[in-house]
């Protein structure tokens, strides 16, 4: 035993300190921190005592002990980090180590055993039932105590005794409410609870603050009318009235008024707590989504440029290249008159040279207006047009296309980088992979868009990948085309496994929401 306790107390190893090269602020930064929560842990315990001595009618007061002596052996863990930084005494640190595992797997399997009982306990509307039915009980009681006076007394002293607890327990629920309204305020969204008949009865911290409204003032005004835009208020009005009505979880998109006089996009969710049946409760979150709604204003500007774009690329093509190729051939047929002599044809032959140029020139221009219109084709159809464009130089090459999960529609910008993105991909690898086999894979989940292209290639060079090198291989441009749709690029290659360039979207950025999905 001697030769334990000695061993228990030794001290053959350096102290912690040499690990902190004694830096002054190292270690005095770990000594006050463990300092500080050794007395956190300390006090908790003589917290809980003074808590137990002073509710002796608290179910479970075991559980409220054995926490404290977990805590308790946390403090001397503690402690212990502070004491090894100058003496090593490993051996004790860590049988205090042994006690803290000791005390904390009782508390959490306890802890576990005890949870269905506090499940158990009865709902506020089982107390009310069982009130309401000991008032009746009293006064059926009282009614008959001509009869029964004995009885009714022995009674109603039992009955309030029973009220007395059931008083307890009711203000027990209040205070846990109240707890619970507590900890909503620390919740970093805007939360706001509701009656079942849709009145305000609490919003948190966050709520308050970003509207400038107190608690009363959620409690007595239309807040709605003052917070939520004029263009949103009659919406959220009629959508929560449907859903009240129908006791349904609903969300919602609308401008909410900041106390600084700005108003910004969040996204409502309500839902209700339902007991046996009926909605005794409803709350409702808010998370802003102002930069999202600013992302969707983008891609629709961007949309209408495209679509001027295609516009102006048809009126070119119906009019002014239509009317040089009709100017060209008007031309080449006056020249086929001329005799072959004549001192003028050279010249006109120079001018029809240059009528062509100039034709091949704006279907060209007209061409690279009309792929930004891209996103009006399929993308597995306007890609496999690609392929069968480069599979003419390479006609060996194993093509493979696989299509997972509904196609949905794309905003047009996005269709439109997504289909650069894969054209340039699949160039690369037809033209300077020496692959056997191309495979091109498209996945429409609901968290959004993958696309990816992969061979069997020689791969990439590891130099050309980490350098300014990979321009030569339009990587840098796909990299560039993904950042602007707010998506993410992913290039990996290797002489052994060829190379794999793969795509994601997310589905906020990259699907196109329908009428509905707007309504909710």
């Amino acid at each position: 035993m001697q030769d334990f306790f000695e061993k228990l107390i030794a001290s053959d190893f350096m102290p912690h300190g040499y690990c902190y090269l004694w830096k002054p602020g190292l270690v005095w930064l770990h000594a006050v921190s463990d300092s500080l929560i050794a007395l956190a842990y300390f006090s908790i315990p003589l917290t809980l005592i003074y808590f137990i001595r002073k509710r002796r009618d608290l179910p479970f007061n075991w559980l409220f002990v054995s926490f404290g002596i977990f805590i308790l052996a946390c403090g001397g863990t503690h402690t212990m980090e502070v004491w090894t930084l100058w003496h090593a005494n490993y051996w004790l640190s860590g049988a205090i180590k042994a006690v803290t595992a000791m005390a904390s797997v009782p508390t959490a399997v306890l802890l576990v055993q005890v949870i269905p009982q506090a499940l158990a306990l009865p709902s506020p509307e089982a107390m009310r039932l069982e009130i309401a039915e000991r008032t009746r009980t009293e006064q059926a009681l009282h009614e008959a105590k001509n009869e029964l006076e004995l009885r009714v007394l022995e009674r109603t002293a039992e009955l309030r005794s029973a009220n007395e607890d059931l008083v307890a327990e009711i203000l027990s629920r209040k205070r846990a409410e109240q707890e619970l309204q507590q900890l909503v305020d620390f919740v970093p969204q805007l939360i706001v609870v509701l009656a079942s008949d849709g009145e305000w009865i609490h919003a948190n911290r966050v709520a308050r603050e970003y509207t400038g409204i107190s608690l009363d003032e959620y409690q007595s005004m239309d807040v709605i009318g003052k917070v939520i835009h004029p263009d949103d208020a009659e919406k959220m009005r009629a959508v929560r009235e449907r859903a009240l009505s129908e006791s349904d979880p609903f969300e919602l998109e609308a401008r909410v008024r900041g106390k600084d006089g700005i108003y910004r996009w969040f996204l409502f969710r309500y839902n209700p707590l339902v007991e046996k049946g009926s909605v005794r409760r409803w709350y409702a979150s808010a998370t802003e989504i102002e930069s999202r709604k600013k992302e969707e204003e983008r891609v629709r500007k961007e949309n209408v440029r495209l679509e001027e774009r295609t516009r102006i690329a048809q009126e070119l093509h119906d009019t002014l290249l239509q009317s040089f190729l009709g100017a060209s051939i008007q031309l080449g047929t006056a020249l086929d008159k001329l005799p072959f002599d004549s001192p003028v044809k050279p010249k006109l032959d120079r001018v029809l040279q240059l009528m062509d140029q100039g034709i091949e020139d704006g279907r060209k221009t007209i061409q690279g207006l009309r792929e930004s219109d891209s996103h009006t084709l399929d993308l597995v159809l306007a890609l496999s047009n690609v392929q069968q464009e480069l599979a003419v130089h390479q006609p060996d090459i194993d093509f493979r296309v696989t299509v997972n999960g509904r196609q949905k529609p794309l905003w047009p910008l996005i269709r439109h980088e997504i289909y650069r993105i894969g054209r340039e991909a699949l160039v690369n690898a037809f033209r300077h992979s020496q692959a056997k086999c191309v495979e091109f894979e498209l996945d429409y989940a609901a968290s959004g868009l993958r696309m990816r292209v992969r061979d069997n290639g020689c791969g990439i060079e590891t130099e050309v990948l980490e350098s300014g090198r990979e321009r030569h291989w339009g990587l840098a441009g796909m990299r560039e085309r993904a950042v602007r749709i707010g998506g993410q690029l992913e290039i990996n290659s290797s002489r052994t496994s060829g190379t794999e360039v793969q795509l994601s979207v997310p589905g906020v950025i990259a699907f196109q929401p329908s009428y509905t999905d707007y309504i909710l």
